[in-house]
């Protein structure tokens, strides 16, 4: 008899595709893979598997090389922790809150990328919900949080520029394990942060030992987290060189435009403004860039004018994103070592859940962003 198969959206009726889904179901319909499985085959006992694969029993002596055969075989077999299991045992949901803004931009999308891959191989699962800076909604996705047993929250967005502390206090009232990307508005909380003061101090001891002597700083806004930081490191390095900082904004340049929805997105209009106003009239040998979108952007209307990028002047951008490869000349960027940032909240949390080391009682670790050279300084 013919059996009816849904296949890449279409009904198919194959005999031949039947008999070899038959043949080959083993392929799809293994059985699940046991503790035990890993055990025999690495020749130990299933307990010291438990041990490898769930970073416990301290005081039990494991040699390296077991834990190396044991982690390989594990690999091998595809094996998959059985999660409802391990909460039943542990008393433990295993399950991380990640509170974001909904905005879609490619930091946004790394970092909670970032958290997912890492908080699953720590054998964590996340829920994720998205928040504005609204209290009814904060306290709508706390409640759903709790409802489904999340046992502690990374708060991604939380600093907004009209009610700074407002998301850290609700989240801080209701959570006891938390942990802020970003350096909450109100003290007392634990967060992750790139030190973004440094990534305006590097960037002009850079340019300082390339040559560069008069060095500008272009910002989109003052009121979101990390343009006033990046300024006051801009400034600290100048001033630490010598350089006095014109009060009447011949070295820092600010848009002022609204960026909330979108900062990658920067008219010709604002570039040429930028140019005409402020790069040409107070001779700027270097750029400093708030993004790397701006600095793209900004390369290539300089192209348009017939002034060369690095020759006439250098310009240094800030995320390391991908247009920063694909742009002529390469872009000399900044990246802000999201990896590291996400995997150490998720290091913090969950040694906040288990209370057992210094992580616990750790309120703040600053991550610092890495200079990454190309053409364009």
């Amino acid at each position: 008899m013919l059996t009816e198969y849904i296949l890449f959206g279409r009904i198919c009726y194959d005999e031949r595709f039947h008999q070899y889904i038959y043949r080959h179901k083993g392929d799809w319909m293994s059985k699940t893979v046991r503790l035990i499985d890993i055990a025999n085959k690495a020749g130990v006992a299933p307990a010291t598997v438990s041990h490898v694969l769930r970073g416990t029993g301290k005081n039990v002596r494991i040699s390296a090389a077991t834990k190396k055969r044991v982690l390989e075989i594990s690999r091998q077999l595809n094996y998959t922790p059985n999660l409802a299991a391990r909460q039943l045992i542990e008393n433990s949901s295993k399950m991380i809150g990640v509170l974001i803004d909904p905005r879609p931009t490619e930091e946004n999308a790394v970092r909670l990328a970032e958290i997912s891959n890492y908080a699953r191989s720590r054998g964590y699962h996340l829920m994720i919900l998205h928040e504005t800076p609204d209290p009814k909604r904060i306290r709508e996705c706390l409640s759903e949080f709790t409802g489904r047993g999340v046992e502690g929250l990374i708060c991604v967005h939380h600093v907004y520029p009209k009610n700074p502390s407002l998301v850290a206090e609700i989240i801080s009232d209701n959570f006891s394990n938390v942990v802020f990307l970003d350096k909450p508005a109100s003290d007392g909380q634990s967060y992750v942060s790139v030190d973004y003061e440094r990534v305006g101090e590097l960037a002009v001891d850079y340019l300082f030992s390339k040559g560069y002597e008069n060095i500008g700083l272009v910002l989109p806004e003052l009121v979101w987290y990390a343009s006033p930081k990046i300024r006051d490191g801009y400034i600290h390095a100048m001033q630490r060189a010598g350089r006095s900082i014109n009060s009447a904004n011949k070295h820092i340049w600010i848009s002022n435009k609204d960026v909330y929805s979108d900062l990658t997105h920067i008219d010709r209009n604002t570039i040429d403004k930028l140019i005409e106003e402020f790069i040409i009239p107070n001779n700027i040998q270097a750029i400093i860039t708030r993004d790397d979108h701006w600095a793209a952007q900004l390369i290539n209307c300089l192209k348009l004018r017939g002034i060369n990028v690095p020759n006439d002047i250098a310009v240094v951008g800030c995320g390391n994103w991908y247009i920063s490869r694909y742009v002529q000349p390469a872009l000399t960027s900044f990246d802000l070592q999201l990896q590291k940032v996400s995997q150490t909240a998720v290091d913090m949390l969950i040694e906040k859940l288990k209370g057992t080391t210094k992580l616990k009682t750790q309120k703040s670790i600053m991550i610092e962003p890495k200079l990454i050279i190309r053409e364009s300084a």
